[in-house]
């Protein structure tokens, strides 16, 4: 094994500075507070710089063992990224696809190309794990004071609250998802931390699980509960009964602090009188329908953000009025855009931040480094998180999964680096 003390030193300070600002504004958007900052473009401006610091370090390929370009993650992001742009040529609305991959995918790929080449030792995973967990924890703050600002609506009985964005996003069902990805990385924080430093993390993480419970999502809280569920899962995988013990305490946990409105909103995800189940014009299960049969119509897709359009055109067809809806599932989102190989492609891409992991799991168990395992572990939870969530969600086209799957690349070549193939 390498000295840890040569193969752990950050050789990137400027750029880590400036990739954290830029992070810290993507997901806080503390300009929404704070309204003259909205005219600076601070988000823009630091990913400019970023990418300023990455071109003058050559693409710090100088600190990389092995280019990212073999990474199996990073080939099927590339050929994600082409496979969107290629739809063009046979969109239904070619300007909205090339308007959609220009305002999101180009940034996505500056975002997830930037960050892997910062990625370049485990010291470095772990800063911007902290970086992720600190700003989840200020845009938790956020949502406090909007939600005591009377910030939220009544949604069948319950307080939801809006108004507040994360990422590329102000709707709450997609805020509890970014949210409900952290709280593994939360659980793993409580785990690895000992004496004040746990109680310390302990309040970072009940401040980010209040903040989620107040969106009301009931796809968020799922996610979560899944998420939970699989992250101890991975951890005692050799210790089941502690796994069903630690499970049970949680559910009975929930059971008693969980307040009543959103326990109930919980659980009409299963009542079949519910709309998305009763509702044949704009239900979920209806919109789920459509877009399925606009799907099997056109295998090869409809083109890089036409999922609606898709879905509508099913719509009309079938005499239904009203505005046209988003999909509500990641998947049927991607197939209808790109296209059968291109859901292919996508899950894919999203097994391999799984492959990653589970590779990261199997050698810091057998070189017995608790402290990584448990981090694979997190990410696993969280990205689990967004494959429950994302059945509900249109959001294929969310940052966090991108960012949790470079994370899970960086930490596999750090573990390579440190222990070998």
């Amino acid at each position: 094994m390498r000295n840890l003390n040569t193969i752990e030193k950050s050789k990137t300070p400027v750029q880590n500075f400036l990739f954290i600002t830029f992070l810290f504004f993507l997901y806080v958007r503390i300009y929404e507070n704070f309204l003259f900052l909205i005219p600076f473009q601070l988000t823009r401006i630091f990913m400019l710089l970023a990418m300023a610091g990455f071109i003058m370090k050559a693409g710090n390929s100088a600190f990389h063992k092995k280019p990212l370009i073999k990474e199996n993650t990073m080939k099927w992001f590339l050929i994600l990224q082409l496979m969107t742009i290629a739809s063009v040529v046979y969109s239904v609305w070619a300007a909205n696809t090339i308007n959609k991959f220009i305002a999101t995918n180009v940034r996505i790929i500056i975002t997830f190309v930037l960050f892997a080449s910062l990625l370049y030792n485990k010291k470095q995973v772990q800063l911007f794990v902290k970086t992720i967990y600190f700003c989840m924890f200020f845009f938790s703050i956020r949502i406090f004071l909007a939600f005591k600002a009377g910030s939220y609506i009544f949604d069948s009985g319950t307080k939801r609250i809006v108004g507040v964005g994360t990422l590329a996003s102000s709707d709450p069902n997609d805020v509890a998802l970014v949210m409900g990805m952290t709280i593994p990385l939360g659980l793993h924080y409580l785990i690895v931390k000992k004496g004040m430093k746990r109680i310390f993390y302990l309040g970072l993480f009940l401040s980010i699980l209040c903040a989620l419970v107040v969106t009301g999502s009931r796809g968020g809280l799922l996610g979560l509960g899944m998420g939970t569920i699989t992250f101890f899962a991975m951890l005692y995988r050799k210790q089941k009964a502690k796994f069903v013990g630690i499970i049970a305490l949680l559910l009975m946990v929930a059971v008693v602090f969980l307040p009543q409105q959103y326990k109930n909103r919980f659980m009409s995800m299963f009542n079949e009188q519910e709309y998305s189940h009763t509702d044949q014009r704009h239900g979920r299960v209806a919109v789920w329908k459509r877009s399925f049969n606009a799907f099997m119509k056109r295998p090869i897709g409809y083109g890089g953000a036409n999922s609606v359009i898709a879905e509508g055109g099913v719509k009309r067809a079938q005499g239904v009025t009203g505005k046209w809806m988003v999909i509500h599932n990641s998947y049927l989102q991607m197939g209808l855009e790109i296209g059968v190989l291109g859901l292919i492609i996508y899950l894919m891409f999203l097994k391999s931040g799984f492959d990653n992991l589970r590779y990261v799991i199997n050698k810091t168990g057998a070189n017995k480094d608790r402290e990584s395992e448990v981090l694979a572990c997190a990410l696993i939870g969280g990205l689990t998180a967004f494959l429950v969530s994302g059945m509900f969600l249109s959001q294929a086209y969310n940052w966090n999964p991108y960012i949790y799957i470079v994370l899970a690349m960086g930490l596999k070549r750090s573990i390579e680096q440190q222990y070998g193939k």
